[in-house]
């Protein structure tokens, strides 16, 4: 199945919707990266740091917790969520992204990787995409001590 909705292009925006999964996420990968470069020369321009986080996503988790899979059971149920490899997909995009700003020398921080995130045993989320206030906490005590090490 597909996860998208529909196939019709989306109002306001020129290019037309990719025919398949894989265009798709190539779109998905050049549009994130053009907007990291933009952002990036924007702060450089103006003497500011920047430092790119990516988005923690639940099935990264050595452990998920019942309240989590409780959050996670209906995106699986009505959006195929793990079946469609949405998971998979995202780490792609990371990955992609992750490369890009090595090779551009711009500084990043994926939460998907730092141990304080992976070895939680606390519930996190409140979706597979969402952290809960437990959640945030903790990203932002990581991100914390990025910053603190930067």
């Amino acid at each position: 199945e597909d996860f998208r909705c529909d196939k019709e292009p989306i109002p306001g925006v020129s290019a037309p919707v990719p025919e398949n999964e894989d265009q798709l996420l190539e779109t998905i990968v050049n549009n994130y990266t053009a907007n990291l470069e933009k952002m990036h020369a924007f702060a450089t321009a103006r003497g500011a740091k920047f430092l790119v986080v990516f988005q923690p996503e639940l099935t990264r988790k050595k452990t998920i917790t019942p309240a989590e899979q409780k959050a996670l059971d209906p995106w699986n149920e009505h959006f195929h969520y793990s079946k469609n490899k949405i998971p998979e997909r995202y780490a792609t995009l990371v990955s992609r992204a992750k490369a890009f700003c090595e090779k551009r020398n711009i500084a990043y921080l994926d939460i998907n990787t730092e141990s304080d995130f992976v070895d939680s045993k606390e519930a996190a989320f409140s979706d597979p995409n969402h952290p809960n206030a437990n959640g945030h906490k903790l990203i932002g005590q990581i991100i914390a001590k990025r910053i603190d090490s930067l």
